[in-house]
């Protein structure tokens, strides 16, 4: 059904571009989001929620709901011990959720002017990473043609009175992983209880160089930790030819296969996960609370978003 859409759409534009109607490159994008948009209601039932993607702009992410007649699959043994073992952690815990919204909340000058960024935008979320049960908020932003991007993450302390500066191995100008984004590969090791995730960091040199480099983050005892696994060059000559390079974690070359499979097969040993996240922009909802908006609410939601499964 879609490919017919998406086949009709196709002809309309070609219909449009002879007939030399002005503004026709916004046409396919806008006609395309709203009859794929309906075509989506009446195929499942839905829940959407405004997220943020990987350039910060506002989308909707839809999530399916299942009722009583649709088979899931059984969860493996490894997923019910990671799902119990956080679960004991956190009962284990003298505070509650709340307890950290409120701190988190009455804590915002640290976070919520993070090094008082005037960027394109700056985002934040909560989550808990590492599973010890206490909260953490990822702050950063995207900066300038090169897409520089900045991160800063605070957690919980133990007895929950107040907000700690996550330390990382990055160097004060080098520009860190791409954190804002909806989904994220992880790898859970439960002889060790660790949570390794997969993130990228995209950045370009004017037209002629873009590159992504692809690591592994780790948050343990208050650090967080990053190791290289690989990466993808793209350079374009004078003659506006594209040339792809790809490199493995030794700084080799790989093919376009093998670094698209590098961190699955360098994880292979362990459970294969997948995080979600929701990134809230802080300009939209410091209008939403000047309009009489509820900023706990928006904590709560950004936490309610965040699952490992």
């Amino acid at each position: 059904m879609k490919t017919k859409v998406i086949a009709f759409l196709m002809a309309i534009l070609a219909i449009a571009s002879l007939t030399g109607c002005d503004g026709i490159e916004d046409v396919p994008a806008l006609i395309a989001t709203k009859i794929l948009g309906m075509y989506d209601e009446e195929t499942s039932a839905t829940e959407s929620a405004t997220v943020l993607d990987n350039t910060g702009a506002e989308t909707t992410r839809t999530e399916e709901t299942h009722t009583d007649s649709v088979q899931t699959e059984p969860e493996t043994e490894e997923t019910t011990q990671a799902e119990a073992d956080r679960t004991a952690v956190a009962a284990a815990l003298p505070f509650t959720v709340e307890d950290q919204i409120a701190l988190i909340l009455a804590q915002r000058e640290l976070w919520g002017s993070y090094d008082d960024m005037n960027y394109s935008f700056n985002c934040y979320t909560v989550t808990d990473l590492d599973f010890n049960g206490r909260m953490e908020v990822l702050c950063g932003a995207c900066v300038g043609t090169g897409f520089f991007t900045y991160m800063g993450i605070w957690e919980v302390n133990e007895d929950c009175t107040a907000l700690v500066a996550v330390k990382s191995d990055y160097a004060e100008d080098e520009s860190q992983l791409d954190l804002i984004c909806n989904e994220a590969k992880v790898f859970y090791d439960p002889r060790e209880n660790t949570y390794t995730y997969i993130f990228s960091d995209y950045a370009r040199g004017g037209w002629m160089w873009n590159g992504t480099t692809v690591s592994a983050l780790r948050l343990a005892d208050g650090f967080v930790n990053t190791d290289y696994l690989c990466s993808h060059s793209c350079e374009t000559d004078e003659e506006y030819v594209s040339h792809d390079s790809y490199y493995g974690t030794d700084g080799s070359e790989i093919t376009a296969e093998e670094y698209e499979t590098l961190p699955d097969r360098m994880f292979a040993d362990l459970q294969a996960l997948q995080a979600k996240f929701r990134w809230r922009r802080l300009s939209s909802d410091d209008e939403q609370v000047a309009a009489g908006g509820n900023m706990s609410a928006f904590i709560r939601e950004a936490w309610e978003g965040f699952s490992v499964e």
